[in-house]
């Protein structure tokens, strides 16, 4: 989620200088809760010396447990009175998050090895690892993608395991929710393993909010099978014709 924000000084909180667009965190540091933070206001200091812009920080509030934290964003310079239009990505969030993402028992059950993967990337992007985070998160993506469609197509496996990320997505995955949340992820994810960006419009906090998506459709797919045995069984035993007591003789 990109936002306009207007960055006061941090000495001088009338003293307004620029207004930029700003990468937003989308979880909360307090709660661990993935989901839109908002943003108060965001502040600066400035090196008079050199007229660089020290880092910028925003001051954020989440919208579930109401709790304050800041994010503090990629140095940059300026010039006076020039209105900033470049974007600012966030490098590090106060407090540091330490939690793990939960996934649903069926989730970690089904993909352990995603579940693991996700958070090491996740770890890595709260330590301010932002050239390689990327890379773990479209990791864990084909992990769980690849593993998704060996369930599918477990006659499949051994070449679902050598196929390209695309060619997996394209020709072994039926849902169309999935194949397109799938696709975007991966398109997403290859440009953190490039050495050039080809949608530059999207970062990382988009490809963790298809990944998550994708995760959200595979758990209703999950829970749509166990409601399908649930009812199979049900209708069976309706069907089924029933066995007359048996009487007991008359003595």
């Amino acid at each position: 989620m990109i936002k306009n924000i207007s960055f006061f000084s941090a000495v001088e909180p009338d003293d307004f200088r620029f207004t930029s667009r700003v990468y937003m965190p989308n979880i909360c540091p307090m709660c661990n809760t993935t989901l839109e933070m908002s943003p108060l206001f965001g502040f600066y200091d400035f090196d008079p010396l050199y007229r660089e812009l020290k880092i910028p920080y925003v001051i954020l509030k989440c919208p579930k447990c109401d709790r304050i934290s800041f994010a503090a964003y990629e140095e940059t310079t300026f010039e006076e009175n020039i209105e900033r239009t470049a974007d600012l990505i966030a490098y590090q969030l106060y407090p540091q998050p330490t939690k793990q993402k939960e996934f649903s028992e069926d989730i970690k059950a089904k993909y352990p090895r995603f579940c693991s993967v996700y958070n090491e990337a996740l770890l890595a992007e709260h330590n301010r690892l932002n050239e390689i985070c990327g890379m773990g998160y479209r990791k864990a993506l084909e992990i769980l993608i690849k593993d998704y469609t060996i369930e599918k197509n477990p006659d499949k496996e051994e070449e679902i395991k050598k196929a390209l990320l695309a060619n997996c997505i394209n020709n072994y995955i039926k849902s169309d929710k999935i194949r397109a949340l799938s696709k975007a992820s991966a398109w997403i994810g290859n440009d953190e393993t490039h050495y050039e960006k080809r949608h530059i419009e999207y970062s990382i906090q988009e490809l963790k909010l298809f990944i998550d998506a994708v995760v959200a459709t595979i758990e209703t797919d999950i829970a749509y099978e166990k409601a399908t045995v649930l009812l199979s069984g049900t209708d069976a035993n309706r069907t089924q014709p029933k066995t007359p007591r048996p009487c007991c003789d008359t003595p």
